[in-house]
Parts: structure tokens; sequence; C-alpha cells
């Protein structure tokens, strides 16, 4: 049993390293702060609480597992490049197939679009555009190896869709407020998606992905 509970353990750490647990928590915090601005500019406030409660965490929970789902996927198309940037991650270690990753990155996008029908069906729309812009990017076409396509591949689901989805959680995801601070969120992240890739430049030129840093430096 001893031996059995120690595997399940290793296991359940590799699992959670490829989830990379530190990065739900800004999708986690954001989007529960947008979904209280949404109740707030609303006319939902009579509701139950423990009504309101749910939804807010259901919510919430949504954009951190597709969050989850993404970084899992991510790593299971690139651990050719990882193998060279990044060789402590879990595949490139060999701790785990990208067959199993797979696996798991589904699992977990479908958890996220069940769990986004407890609260409404548009709620589900954003939910599951936020899904294919993230699964398009990794996966066929792979937007991510376009020059600028790849950062606005980011920009979009994680800046706009990434505020207007969870304020329809209780509010109007097209009055001029949540359309507003989407924009503004997707023009942030489009520069600023540009960083990340410094690290993986070298990588990412090997497998003919380009981003701003390795074609202009």
């Amino acid at each position: 049993m001893r031996i059995l509970g120690e595997a399940v353990g290793h296991d359940v750490r590799i699992y959670l390293t490829l989830l990379r647990p530190f990065t739900l928590l800004a999708p986690l915090i954001v989007s529960s702060s947008v979904i209280l601005a949404s109740l707030i500019s609303s006319d939902s406030t009579d509701l139950p609480v423990v009504s309101l409660l749910l939804v807010i965490f259901s919510a919430s929970f949504c954009f951190a597992l597709l969050n989850g789902a993404s970084n899992v996927l991510n790593q299971a198309t690139d651990w050719k490049e990882d193998a060279l940037s990044k060789p402590y991650r879990p595949i490139p270690q060999g701790l785990i197939t990208p067959k199993k990753a797979y696996t798991f990155s589904f699992l977990l996008y479908l958890v996220a679009l069940l769990l986004s029908f407890t609260v409404h069906v548009l709620f589900s729309c954003f939910v599951s555009i936020i899904a294919l812009f993230s699964i398009t990017y990794s996966c066929a076409p792979r937007m991510k190896k376009f020059l600028l396509l790849n950062q606005l591949w980011v920009a979009l689901p994680r800046g706009f869709f990434g505020i207007v989805g969870p304020w329809s959680a209780f509010g109007n995801p097209f009055e001029p407020l949540p359309l507003a601070m989407g924009c503004i969120a997707a023009l942030f992240l489009f520069g600023g998606t540009a960083t990340k890739d410094i690290l993986d430049a070298d990588a990412d030129r090997s497998v003919g992905t380009k981003t701003l840093v390795n074609v202009f430096g």
C-alpha cells in the first residue's frame, strides 16, 4: 500500500507540474474581480447569496481550468522546443509522455466546458471561444508559428475574451465598459506577449516558429 501511495503521489506531482499552478492565480483573480464588477453593475444582487457564490466560483474556476488546459497542451505540443529551452519540464525529462499530456489537457477543457453550462449558455460560448483560440494556438493550424498572429492568438482569448467572458456571468458583455476593458487588456497583452518569447528565441527558431524576438532581435 505504501508503494502504491508513493506511486500515486508521484503521478499527482507530475500532473500538477504540467498544470503550472502558480500561473492559474492570475486568471482566477482577474476573472473573479471582473465577475464581481459585473454583479455590482447589474441587477442580479437580489439573487440568493448561495446562488451568487456558486456562479462566481464556477465561472472563475472555468478560467483557471482553461489556463491549466492551455498550459498542458502547450507542453504536449512544444516538448521538442522545451527540451532545448526548458529541459526541467516533465515531458523533456521523460516523466510523462506527450500522449498522456494531451489526454489530461482534453479532460481539463471538457470539465471547463461542462462547468460553464452551470452559469448560462452565453458564458459557455465565451468559454468555448477561448478554448478554441488556445487549442489552435498550439495545434493545427498552430497559430503560434506565425509572426504577429501568435501574439494576437494570446491577446484575444486572455485579454479581450478574458474580460467580456467573465463579465457575461452577471452583466451584458456587449456594453461599452466591458468592451473597452477587453480592448485595453488585449492591447496590453499583444505587446507584452513578446517578452515571454525572449528565453525561447533559439528553440522557437529551431522549429520554424517566428516571433518578434527571433525575427527582429
